[in-house]
Formats: structure tokens, C-alpha cells, sequence
């Protein structure tokens, strides 16, 4: 089994939806976890440009499943998720194409080659342990399944959130699927709860609630 290092999972991504509904406010659908990175740049941004930004968060699927419900009608101008959610976005054909001056510095492997979304900051898969709750910290997957974590484990929704996904595409890609999904089956039943986002987790450790959880850097 792999240890449970930090590895590249995916990458937050930025794609443009519909003309803003009006010059003097845009409206941001944004995976959480970036609250610290818009308290930032969205200040100067709305100075620089006069506008108001009105963010509303959720996990990466669940603000592509909200524009999916709002398409004939759309509410947001800018959306922020982690693939896959991206693709799906894409393929759902919620995006309009920009061609931002600055895609040229992005590489090609991390934007649509139709300009309909390009990767800005790049996202790295995590898992974190409350110390005061655990005696000590696991080193391998199997390692999760010991009864010492039982009803001490969440992670967020694979349907909801994009770091959900990751768990899944992780455990898939150093087990292979079938063996991936019968760990996260035995792993299921030391699972306290599992989150609509990931940005919520850390809270729930700090707080003792939960002694193991996943996350991003």
C-alpha cells in the first residue's frame, strides 16, 4: 500500500459562463476552499475594475449541478471547480469560450483547447489527522481499517466535491478499480459521515469530531 503522502490529484480550474448580468457585479460559483486566495486578489480586482464580486460556494459538483439546474436562465457569470466537474460543465455546454490574453502561459494539457476553461492554480490531494485524537498516525491505506478509526473517518461526497472524486481516482489508480472499490467498501463502515464540500473538514477535526479526513493544498 501506498503511504498517505500528498499527491497531485487535480487542478482548480476557471472557466467563463454567460456575459455578466450587470456591469457593476459579477457573480462567482466557486468549489470551497479558496476563501483565503479570494480575501487576496478579489479586492484589487474589484477596484481595479468596479464591480462588485458575489461569491457563492459549495463543493466543486454540487455549484456545476446548480448552473446545470439554472442553464436555461444562468445566474452565475464565473464558475471555479475541479475536474471532472470541469468536463461536465463543458460537455453540458454551460461554458462560453474566453481567450484570456494570459492562456498563452498556460500549458496545453491545462486548458480546453476551445478557451472554454483553463487551469489557474494547481490543487494537491491531502489527507490530515487530528493529533489529539489519534495515537498514531497511519501510514498506509490499510492502515484506516483498523478498528482504532472506526466512526472516526469522513471524507467529502465523490458526487458533491471535487476532493471526494480524488479519493476515488487515487485509490483506483494504485489499487485498480474493482480492488479500490472494496477498500472504500471496508472503509465505508468506519466512515462517521461524508461532506457536500471538503472546506468544512478541517473545522470538524479541529473541533474532535472526526480524527481522520481528506483534503488540499
Amino acid at each position: 500500500m501506498t503511504k498517505l503522502l500528498p499527491v497531485v490529484a487535480a487542478a482548480v480550474s476557471l472557466f467563463a459562463a454567460l456575459p455578466a448580468h450587470a456591469a457593476d457585479a459579477v457573480v462567482l460559483y466557486t468549489a470551497d476552499g479558496l476563501e483565503n486566495l479570494y480575501k487576496d486578489v478579489l479586492p484589487a480586482f474589484a477596484k481595479k475594475e468596479g464591480v462588485k464580486v458575489n461569491i457563492v460556494t459549495a463543493g466543486s459538483g454540487e455549484v456545476v449541478n446548480r448552473a446545470t439546474v439554472e442553464k436555461d436562465s444562468p445566474k452565475a457569470d464565473v464558475l471555479v471547480t475541479l475536474p471532472p466537474f470541469i468536463q461536465q460543465a463543458q460537455q453540458g455546454a454551460l461554458l462560453q469560450p474566453y481567450q484570456s490574453v494570459n492562456y498563452k502561459n498556460v500549458p496545453a494539457i491545462a486548458k480546453a483547447s476551445d478557451g472554454a476553461w483553463a487551469t489557474f492554480v494547481n490543487n494537491y490531494f491531502s489527507f490530515a489527522i487530528n493529533p489529539e485524537t489519534t495515537k498514531s498516525a497511519p501510514k498506509t491505506f490499510s492502515d484506516l481499517l483498523h478498528p482504532d478509526y472506526s466512526g472516526k473517518i469522513a471524507y467529502s461526497n465523490p458526487a458533491t466535491a471535487g476532493d471526494g472524486m480524488a479519493v476515488i481516482i487515487l485509490t483506483s489508480a494504485l489499487m485498480g478499480e474493482d480492488n479500490a472499490f472494496k477498500y472504500l467498501t471496508s472503509l465505508e463502515k468506519s466512515a462517521k459521515f461524508h461532506t457536500k464540500g471538503t472546506g468544512y473538514l478541517d473545522v470538524l477535526l479541529s473541533r474532535n469530531e472526526i480524527a481522520f479526513a481528506n483534503g488540499d493544498l
